[in-house]
């Protein structure tokens, strides 16, 4: 996780680790809440290529 950006890292340990609703985390980004669901879905995809990069190697 540590090749994710700072931002990657952010949203997937609000979401996964502190539980937040893409509500809580839109208002605490000032973004809505569409707009949370494409950053942590690009988050998502991030961390699924660096682990398949890692299997692979």
């Amino acid at each position: 996780m540590q090749e994710l950006s700072k931002d990657d890292q952010e949203i997937l340990n609000l979401y996964y680790g502190e539980n937040l609703s893409h509500k809580e985390i839109a208002e605490r980004y000032g973004i809505n809440e569409e707009a949370s669901r494409n950053r942590l879905s690009r988050a998502r995809k991030r961390l699924r290529d660096n682990l398949e990069n890692l299997l692979d190697n």
